[in-house]
């Protein structure tokens, strides 16, 4: 993807997320979690399908075929799906009891562990561009986090 696109992309990525944890605090503070679940399901779901069926190819069959010959894809949704579960419980306790700012700080930490699973696993995706970017969300975690 050339530079261009994928910072255009980045953008509107960032944007959308920082939407979205805006309404996310907003419902979270007014309802339950099982609530903030069920409207999830009733509203998001729908429309990540159908999103997903006109922006990105679909070849289900051929997916399904691939998923079934190999279980290691099964146990990664399963870590997956469990990991997702732990996470919702915690944005929601955070965003409900701290609130939305807090967690996206939180989010921060979670870029510096993923870049040290990177290094940790030897994966050749970590750069030095990288490193440079995981000092400075490091010292901005110190800074914002300071009281």
């Amino acid at each position: 993807m050339i530079q261009l696109k994928s910072q255009s992309i980045g953008l509107l990525l960032g944007l959308a997320t920082a939407l979205s944890c805006i309404f996310y605090e907003k419902i979270v503070n007014n309802f339950s979690y099982f609530t903030v679940i069920l409207l999830y399901l009733i509203f998001t779901m729908p429309l990540i399908f159908i999103m997903g069926y006109f922006v990105f190819d679909n070849d289900v069959r051929g997916d399904y075929q691939k998923f079934i010959a190999d279980p290691t894809f099964l146990w990664l949704s399963l870590g997956r799906s469990f990991v997702i579960a732990i996470t919702s419980v915690c944005w929601f306790y955070i965003t409900k009891n701290e609130g939305v700012m807090v967690g996206s700080i939180y989010e921060i930490k979670y870029i510096v562990i993923m870049a040290l699973i990177y290094i940790v696993f030897g994966e050749s995706k970590f750069t030095w561009n990288m490193a440079i970017g995981v000092s400075l969300a490091l010292g901005s975690i110190y800074f914002i986090s300071k009281k």
